[in-house]
């Protein structure tokens, strides 16, 4: 007697050596191959002639590790062993990208029944294989028949079942591919439901009416709108526009959330590519790129004067100039920012300059870029098949020419002249939006603040700054005649007589007066001499050299005064003497006379 599980080893080695070397072969079977054929999978496994991952199906049709049907990121196909070939689409679920070959003992009505049917739409790489059922010797070889299915033969999407090949004595009845592309001639006129939404430019919604007013009409345009029409001529099928329920979420959300319920086929309405969506839906290839910018209101309300302060408001100012403030004095202190770095080193470029322009870079490239794509569900059928055209379209230059009619239709209309819209609406031209001189004021009034305030610092700079002018105000000057010495006329004039004034180092001379004072000493106090009063800063070099001479000033004049009080002290003592003793010469005199009389 045959065993025809040595010729269904070989042809199943046949086929991994081929079609599944590529990606991990999964390999699960259901509870009557695990008893009753546990040989099968032994011999199976024993030369297998890849790596491989098996599981077990379980009497609910569940697997017993569901984590083998979680590969995200890796590449695997699957080989099934089950009895009956319509638990497939429960066991798996949807598989539209893997390779799925399913081994069943069904007949082959029951297979051409479920090939026909919709559970086999979901999946696209499908080979399945059952045997030959012949009245015949048993020791004759049954040709075990390959089957697979042709998706979307008619408008309503319907498949059919497709015997491909037959493997017999070890080999094919003919070669071919056993994977053959699908809905390589489109989908033969199927009905797909667009959710859309109103995104201008990619889609926007008119309604138009007829001559009369009457028979509105909803048109769709846009950029997406045209791609979709131009995938529907290329791929043969037609397309029913709706519009999302939630349009309060947004028309990307709106019309994403369409296709996740189920009620819509693909969703156009200028969706960004971002990670929430991806993990939802399937994205096709993105066929264009659009940028994030930041928009603030126009402030119109203020004067013209006080427009430079309209983008922000007051505390944001207030937050900028404290920033400001305390941010200068790490910068001001810094020691690169000083002259001792510049003398230390000398031959290092400074930073403050080359650093910076360095580190900062203007681009023209977008500042955010999202891809916008369209939205189709997971793990659909012609999901492959339309991202591949996206694709080409985008690469052919076809999608910059739609974008170029599309901007065209807006802007202009048939007659070449711009299209008539509401004043809301109407965008203002060039030369509405030109600044004026008014408009600037502002920032010139700001700009003659700034320079009134350097003028001010710079004019207390050559006055001497408030706190020296209020320490040098010029005193009052004392009379001569307040501190002459009384009763001492005739003792002046013999000081004056004998000392002179050539004691004092300073060497000071008297230009000559119109007006005698008959001899009389002037006694000067140091009050009322007031030193270096109209001495100019601006002239001199350095504060600190008009510091030092004043103090150089002060004593020799102390010096002089002492010496001058010394030597008249002396002076004054002197002539005390002679004075006694000329009296006294005097008197002694006339004694002798009377005496001699």
């Amino acid at each position: 007697m045959f065993d025809p599980t040595f010729s269904l080893i070989k042809l199943l080695h046949n086929i991994t050596h081929t079609y599944l070397n590529d990606c991990t072969p999964v390999i699960l079977y259901d509870r009557k191959v695990h008893s009753k054929e546990s040989y099968l999978v032994q011999n199976l496994l024993r030369d297998f002639p890849a790596t491989y991952i098996h599981g077990y199906i379980d009497d609910n049709d569940q697997l017993t590790e569901p984590k083998l049907l979680q590969f995200n990121r890796d590449c695997v196909h699957f080989m099934v062993f089950l009895n009956d070939v319509k638990k497939i689409a429960k066991v798996l679920g949807k598989k539209t990208e893997n390779k799925v070959v399913v081994v069943t003992q069904s007949s082959q009505w029951a297979v051409q029944e479920f090939l026909a049917g919709p559970m086999s739409r979901m999946f696209v790489n499908l080979l399945v294989i059952g045997q030959s059922f012949k009245e015949e010797d048993s020791n004759v070889e049954a040709p075990y028949i390959l089957y697979t299915h042709k998706l979307y033969i008619d408008g309503l999407g319907a498949s059919k079942s497709v015997v491909l090949n037959s493997w017999s004595h070890g080999k094919f009845s003919r070669e071919l591919n056993l994977f053959p592309p699908k809905m390589t001639e489109g989908y033969a006129g199927h009905r797909f439901i667009v959710s859309a939404a109103n995104q201008p430019p990619y889609t926007f919604r008119r309604v138009t009416t007829d001559s009369d007013g009457g028979n509105p009409k909803v048109v769709w345009d846009g950029i997406e709108i045209r791609l979709l029409n131009l995938l529907a001529e290329r791929n043969n099928f037609s397309l029913a526009i709706v519009e999302p329920r939630e349009l309060h979420l947004g028309s990307g959300d709106a019309v994403a959330k369409e296709v996740i319920r189920g009620k819509a086929d693909i969703a156009a309405a200028g969706m960004y590519i971002t990670s929430e969506r991806i993990h939802e839906l399937d994205m096709t290839f993105p066929h264009s790129q659009d940028c994030a910018i930041f928009i603030t209101l126009m402030s119109t309300a203020l004067p013209r004067y006080r427009a430079i302060l309209g983008p922000f408001h007051w505390h944001v100012w207030v937050a900028l100039t404290f920033t400001y403030l305390i941010g200068i004095f790490p910068l001001a202190f810094s020691d690169k920012h000083t002259l001792q770095h510049l003398l230390h080193d000398s031959g290092e470029i400074e930073n403050m300059f080359w650093s910076k322009r360095a580190v900062l870079h203007i681009s023209n490239e977008c500042f955010v870029p999202f891809g916008v794509a369209l939205g189709f569900p997971r793990n659909s059928v012609y999901y492959e098949k339309l991202s591949a055209d996206v694709r080409r379209i985008w690469q052919s230059g076809i999608i910059d020419k739609i974008l170029n009619e599309v901007r065209w239709e807006i802007q202009r209309t048939t007659t070449g002249r711009p299209p008539v819209v509401k004043e809301s609406h109407r965008v203002t031209s060039a030369e509405e939006k030109g600044l004026t001189l008014e408009d600037t004021q502002g920032m010139f009034l700001l700009l003659g603040a700034g320079f009134l305030i350097a003028a001010g610092a710079l004019i207390s700079e050559w006055m001497g700054g408030c706190s020296r002018r209020c320490r040098c105000r010029r005193k009052k000057v004392v009379h001569s005649g307040t501190n002459l010495i009384k009763n001492m006329k005739y003792d002046a004039k013999i000081i004056n007589n004998e000392s002179g004034l050539s004691d004092s180092r300073l060497a000071f001379t008297s230009a000559g007066s119109r007006e005698s004072l008959d001899g009389q000493v002037i006694n000067v106090s140091e009050e009322s001499i007031v030193v270096h009063n109209e001495y100019n800063i601006f002239e001199s070099g350095s504060k600190s050299v008009s510091a030092d001479f004043d103090r150089e000033i002060k004593e020799i004049f102390e010096r002089d005064h002492q010496r001058r009080s010394i030597t008249l002290n002396k002076e004054i003592i002197t002539a005390d003497r002679n004075k006694q003793m000329t009296n006294l010469t005097g008197a002694l005199g006339d004694f002798a006379n009377t005496h001699e009389l």
